[in-house]
Protein backbone atom coordinates (compact mmCIF):
# COMPACT_ATOMS: atom_id res chain seq x y z
CA UNK A 1 0.00 0.00 0.00
CA UNK A 2 1.32 3.63 -0.78
CA UNK A 3 2.02 6.04 1.87
CA UNK A 4 0.24 9.01 0.73
CA UNK A 5 1.86 12.51 1.41
CA UNK A 6 -1.13 13.50 4.04
CA UNK A 7 -0.62 9.79 5.89
CA UNK A 8 2.93 9.98 6.29
CA UNK A 9 2.69 13.66 7.99
CA UNK A 10 0.16 12.49 10.33
CA UNK A 11 2.34 9.51 11.27
CA UNK A 12 5.66 12.01 11.07
CA UNK A 13 3.22 13.94 13.88
CA UNK A 14 2.53 10.99 15.69
CA UNK A 15 6.12 10.34 16.21
CA UNK A 16 7.04 13.62 17.08
CA UNK A 17 4.24 13.89 19.57
CA UNK A 18 5.45 10.58 21.02
CA UNK A 19 9.13 11.65 21.22
CA UNK A 20 8.26 15.21 22.64
CA UNK A 21 6.60 13.72 25.63
CA UNK A 22 8.90 11.03 26.31
CA UNK A 23 11.61 13.55 25.99
CA UNK A 24 10.53 15.94 28.47
CA UNK A 25 9.21 13.31 31.00
CA UNK A 26 12.50 11.19 30.91
CA UNK A 27 15.02 12.82 29.58
CA UNK A 28 17.39 12.48 26.30
CA UNK A 29 19.29 9.43 27.52
CA UNK A 30 16.45 7.60 28.71
CA UNK A 31 14.74 7.44 25.48
CA UNK A 32 14.78 5.36 22.52
CA UNK A 33 13.88 4.83 19.46
CA UNK A 34 11.51 1.60 20.74
CA UNK A 35 9.85 3.79 23.22
CA UNK A 36 9.20 6.67 20.78
CA UNK A 37 7.41 4.28 18.20
CA UNK A 38 6.21 2.35 21.30
CA UNK A 39 4.28 5.65 22.53
CA UNK A 40 3.38 6.19 18.38
CA UNK A 41 1.62 2.66 18.02
CA UNK A 42 4.12 1.68 15.57
CA UNK A 43 7.31 -0.53 15.06
CA UNK A 44 10.85 0.55 15.19
CA UNK A 45 11.47 -0.24 11.42
CA UNK A 46 8.83 3.17 10.71
CA UNK A 47 11.06 5.24 12.44
CA UNK A 48 14.02 5.51 9.58
CA UNK A 49 10.99 6.92 7.15
CA UNK A 50 10.66 10.06 8.94
CA UNK A 51 14.05 10.72 10.67
CA UNK A 52 17.91 9.19 10.24
CA UNK A 53 17.99 9.27 14.08
CA UNK A 54 17.25 9.88 17.69
CA UNK A 55 19.37 13.03 17.35
CA UNK A 56 17.28 14.19 14.21
CA UNK A 57 13.81 13.78 16.34
CA UNK A 58 15.29 15.80 19.52
CA UNK A 59 16.71 18.48 17.34
CA UNK A 60 13.27 18.60 15.80
CA UNK A 61 11.32 18.71 19.22
CA UNK A 62 14.01 20.94 20.54
CA UNK A 63 12.88 23.52 17.99
CA UNK A 64 9.27 23.13 16.85
CA UNK A 65 7.66 21.54 20.02
CA UNK A 66 6.81 24.03 22.23
CA UNK A 67 2.84 24.57 23.49
CA UNK A 68 3.43 27.53 25.30
CA UNK A 69 4.85 29.36 21.57
CA UNK A 70 1.00 28.07 20.51
CA UNK A 71 -0.48 29.74 22.85
CA UNK A 72 1.26 33.10 22.51
CA UNK A 73 0.62 32.99 18.24
CA UNK A 74 -2.88 31.95 19.03
CA UNK A 75 -3.50 35.85 21.32
CA UNK A 76 -6.17 38.15 18.98
CA UNK A 77 -6.06 41.20 21.06
CA UNK A 78 -5.67 43.69 18.59
CA UNK A 79 -3.86 46.69 20.45
CA UNK A 80 -0.51 46.23 22.31
CA UNK A 81 -2.53 46.30 25.83
CA UNK A 82 -4.69 43.36 25.10
CA UNK A 83 -1.98 41.25 23.42
CA UNK A 84 -0.02 42.34 26.96
CA UNK A 85 -3.12 41.57 29.15
CA UNK A 86 -3.34 38.01 27.30
CA UNK A 87 -0.24 37.42 27.41
CA UNK A 88 -0.36 37.56 31.57
CA UNK A 89 -2.97 35.42 30.94
CA UNK A 90 -1.17 32.91 29.59
CA UNK A 91 1.58 32.42 32.21
CA UNK A 92 -0.78 32.93 34.62
CA UNK A 93 -1.55 29.27 33.82
CA UNK A 94 1.70 28.74 33.24
CA UNK A 95 2.67 29.23 36.62
CA UNK A 96 -0.05 28.55 38.56
CA UNK A 97 0.54 26.04 41.34
CA UNK A 98 -2.65 23.27 39.63
CA UNK A 99 -0.71 22.95 36.46
CA UNK A 100 2.49 22.65 37.19
CA UNK A 101 2.82 18.60 35.85
CA UNK A 102 1.24 19.45 32.88
CA UNK A 103 3.36 22.62 32.44
CA UNK A 104 6.53 20.44 32.63
CA UNK A 105 5.23 17.99 31.04
CA UNK A 106 4.60 19.95 28.06
CA UNK A 107 7.21 22.59 28.24
CA UNK A 108 10.10 21.93 25.81
CA UNK A 109 11.88 25.08 27.46
CA UNK A 110 11.71 24.21 30.81
CA UNK A 111 12.07 20.35 30.30
CA UNK A 112 14.89 19.86 27.76
CA UNK A 113 17.17 23.17 29.29
CA UNK A 114 19.46 19.97 30.80
CA UNK A 115 19.77 17.75 27.39
CA UNK A 116 19.87 20.91 25.54
CA UNK A 117 23.26 22.52 27.73
CA UNK A 118 24.71 19.06 27.11
CA UNK A 119 23.51 18.21 23.59
CA UNK A 120 25.09 18.86 20.30
CA UNK A 121 25.42 22.32 18.51
CA UNK A 122 22.82 21.38 16.41
CA UNK A 123 20.45 20.93 19.28
CA UNK A 124 21.48 23.96 21.26
CA UNK A 125 21.21 26.00 18.06
CA UNK A 126 17.45 24.71 17.83
CA UNK A 127 17.06 25.56 21.62
CA UNK A 128 17.67 29.03 20.87
CA UNK A 129 15.92 29.65 17.93
CA UNK A 130 12.76 27.91 19.61
CA UNK A 131 13.97 30.64 22.62
CA UNK A 132 14.46 33.50 20.29
CA UNK A 133 10.96 32.64 18.90
CA UNK A 134 9.17 32.64 21.92
CA UNK A 135 10.43 36.42 22.75
CA UNK A 136 9.65 37.56 19.81
CA UNK A 137 6.15 36.04 20.21
CA UNK A 138 6.30 37.68 23.89
CA UNK A 139 7.15 41.06 22.23
CA UNK A 140 4.66 41.32 19.56
CA UNK A 141 3.33 44.44 18.89
CA UNK A 142 4.81 45.87 22.24
CA UNK A 143 7.17 47.92 19.80
CA UNK A 144 10.35 46.99 22.33
CA UNK A 145 13.02 44.77 21.21
CA UNK A 146 11.99 41.11 22.06
CA UNK A 147 15.60 40.73 24.34
CA UNK A 148 13.25 42.88 26.40
CA UNK A 149 11.11 39.97 27.71
CA UNK A 150 14.27 37.79 28.29
CA UNK A 151 15.03 37.78 32.32
CA UNK A 152 10.41 37.49 32.22
CA UNK A 153 11.32 34.08 30.20
CA UNK A 154 13.99 33.20 32.11
CA UNK A 155 12.07 33.50 35.45
CA UNK A 156 8.67 31.64 34.46
CA UNK A 157 10.32 28.12 32.60
CA UNK A 158 12.89 28.53 35.44
CA UNK A 159 10.51 28.84 38.11
CA UNK A 160 8.48 25.37 36.22
CA UNK A 161 11.68 23.83 36.00
CA UNK A 162 12.56 24.35 40.10
CA UNK A 163 8.98 23.81 41.28
CA UNK A 164 9.29 20.52 39.39
CA UNK A 165 12.76 19.45 41.42
CA UNK A 166 10.93 20.31 44.69
CA UNK A 167 8.94 17.75 46.78
CA UNK A 168 6.69 20.17 49.48
CA UNK A 169 3.61 20.80 47.15
CA UNK A 170 3.35 24.35 49.48
CA UNK A 171 7.06 25.00 48.63
CA UNK A 172 5.99 24.50 45.05
CA UNK A 173 3.06 26.64 45.12
CA UNK A 174 4.76 29.41 46.98
CA UNK A 175 7.32 29.65 44.25
CA UNK A 176 5.04 29.53 41.30
CA UNK A 177 2.80 32.06 42.96
CA UNK A 178 5.84 34.51 43.90
CA UNK A 179 7.57 33.62 40.11
CA UNK A 180 4.14 35.12 38.66
CA UNK A 181 4.15 38.42 40.69
CA UNK A 182 7.27 38.77 39.73
CA UNK A 183 6.47 37.78 36.29
CA UNK A 184 3.79 40.32 36.18
CA UNK A 185 5.90 43.12 38.10
CA UNK A 186 8.36 42.91 34.79
CA UNK A 187 6.19 42.47 31.80
CA UNK A 188 4.02 45.46 33.21
CA UNK A 189 7.59 47.85 33.63
CA UNK A 190 7.97 46.63 29.86
CA UNK A 191 4.98 48.09 28.70
CA UNK A 192 5.27 51.15 31.11
CA UNK A 193 8.99 52.04 29.24
CA UNK A 194 6.99 52.10 26.36
CA UNK A 195 4.42 54.53 26.78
Amino acid sequence: MRLTAENKSKITNRIVESAASAFRLNGYDHVNIDVIMNGAGLTRGAFYAHFKSKEEIFVHVVRYQHPLLKLLKQRKGGSPEQLHSELKDIFSQYLAPQNLENVFNGCTLAASIGDAIRGSEAVRQAYEDAWLEVLHEMARQQNVAPESFASALVLASGAVRTARAIQDPDVRASLLTSAFGSFVEMVDQILKGNS
